[in-house]
């Protein structure tokens, strides 16, 4: 009893010489720990679900209907992490704390855990990492004027949809009909009149947190970057990643699973066969090199959807593209203006790590026309890569439209927009980043240009 209670009291007062694994917990945690004494945590698993996917990549197995790979995959996904997850759930009911598992990778969030239990995970031999919850504050759009414009009340393409040359590919009948497009942002006010009779309905609003049974947004962010109609004919669904004005790491892992395989807005019925074609994020945090979404990025391309990120608006110096933003596996979009220069906000890569080519394409992102949440029929001009992103979004629901072979095949997706990029037209700064000129392409400040639908529909 007198090991215990020395024990605990080193817990307590978080003594580093006896309590916590440094290789196991964070110093942020520690801190966190520290001054408010308890914090909701991540706990992340030695069992790593990529054998999942590779086990089914080599297993030769031949799905036909489009969510069946994705099937399987969560299946064994479940099973796998269920399994690896039980003695640490066993641990949690155990001291009655609030906790979710999740499947898409191994990992469990706990509310409000103590320094007792913080230690207890840190040196429990299934676990590999203790550390605080992810959460990423939203960027705020920069707002230009509110109106009901003239482009609306006349349904005429916005500037940005003429500039990537969108309503071109409307005049042969390529509008985004028969796909469905996707976001994970702070909700959609659903009843918007450019959006209401577009919304997919069942299988099409998810809410992690609050479990609500219509799309909604009290924030606005979510409602401003779905609305301005790149793909008018497209059906479009939603998460609500972001409860607020940030986002975190639950939410977000939560609509990760929902687009990879879509349930009702309860949490049950999962069909995966209702994930969409492509997902647009307009959220990511200001840092790079970051490896905490990658099994989601993973788990939506087996099951066939696009991911499409904002670069990010953290300003112009080199290195700024933040995480997932900055990812292998993504579409990462930085922000023009009207003139096909490139805005000042707009975050600059190379890759943190990598060195990648990030952000890869650029679209429209200043004083962008779309929908706001004040009211059905309201709209704002909007400034952002948050803009920027929804217009490649959009465009790859017209590219998949216009040739079903591109369905679910990110790498043919990315060489057609790479292949088709406008270069010509676009202005940069005499800006050097990674070793290359913003007036070379593929560069790290323009990626590999802006985007032009048109000329990528014919790649």
């Amino acid at each position: 009893m007198a090991q215990l209670a020395s024990l605990l009291i080193a817990v307590c007062a978080l003594g580093a010489a006896v309590a916590y694994p440094n290789s196991v917990l964070s110093n942020s945690l520690l801190k966190t720990l520290n001054e408010r004494g308890n914090a909701d945590v991540a706990i992340i698993l030695k069992s790593d679900v990529s054998s999942i996917y590779d086990e089914i990549a080599s297993s030769g197995l031949v799905f036909s209907v489009r969510g069946e790979r994705m099937a399987a995959i969560r299946a064994a996904l479940i099973e796998y992490t269920s399994q690896s997850q039980a003695n640490i759930r066993s641990l949690l009911d155990g001291r009655n704390v609030a906790y979710k598992t999740f499947w898409i990778t191994n990992r469990i969030i706990v509310s409000a855990a103590d320094a007792e239990l913080v230690k207890l995970l840190s040196s429990h031999p299934d676990v590999v990492q203790v550390r605080e919850e992810i959460v990423i504050p939203l960027e705020p759009l920069t707002r230009s004027e509110a109106v009901i414009d003239e482009e609306v009340k006349q349904n005429n393409p916005v500037r940005g949809v003429w500039i990537v040359k969108g309503h071109e590919l409307w005049a042969e009948n390529i509008t985004g009909e028969g796909i469905v497009t996707s976001n994970i942002d702070t909700g959609v006010r659903g009843t918007h009149m450019i959006l209401r009779d577009n919304f997919l309905g069942e299988y099409g609003w998810y809410d992690p947190s609050f479990r609500t049974s219509s799309p909604n947004d009290g924030n606005g962010h979510g409602a401003r970057r779905e609305g301005f109609g790149m793909a008018p004919d497209s059906r479009w669904m939603a998460c609500k990643g972001c409860a607020t004005s940030s986002c975190a790491e639950s939410d977000l892992l939560g609509c990760g699973q929902f687009i990879a395989c879509p349930t009702l807005t309860d949490g049950t019925g999962a069909n995966c066969t209702k994930a969409p074609h492509v997902v647009g994020n307009s959220w990511g945090s200001s840092l790079g090199g970051q490896d905490w979404y990658d099994d989601v990025i993973t788990g939506w391309h087996s099951a066939g959807v696009i991911p499409v990120f904002s670069a990010g608006n953290a300003g112009s110096s080199c290195g700024s593209v933040g995480s997932p933003g900055d990812r292998q596996g993504v579409i990462g979009v930085a922000a023009t203006d009207m003139s096909d220069v490139i805005a000042s906000f707009s975050s600059r890569g190379p890759a943190t790590g990598n060195g990648g080519h990030k952000p890869e394409m650029s679209a429209p992102g200043v004083d962008v026309l779309s929908s706001m949440n004040a009211a059905d029929d309201h709209f704002d001009r909007l400034s952002g890569t948050s803009m920027a992103s929804p217009h490649v979004t959009g465009g790859v629901a017209l590219l998949i439209q216009k040739n079903p072979l591109l369905q679910g095949d990110y790498d043919a997706v990315r060489t057609a927009l790479f292949e088709g990029a406008e270069t010509t037209t676009l202005t940069g700064s005499s800006q050097t980043c990674g070793g290359l000129n913003d007036d070379t392409f593929p560069n790290h400040v323009f990626g590999y240009g802006r985007l032009d639908v048109v000329a990528s529909s014919k790649k």
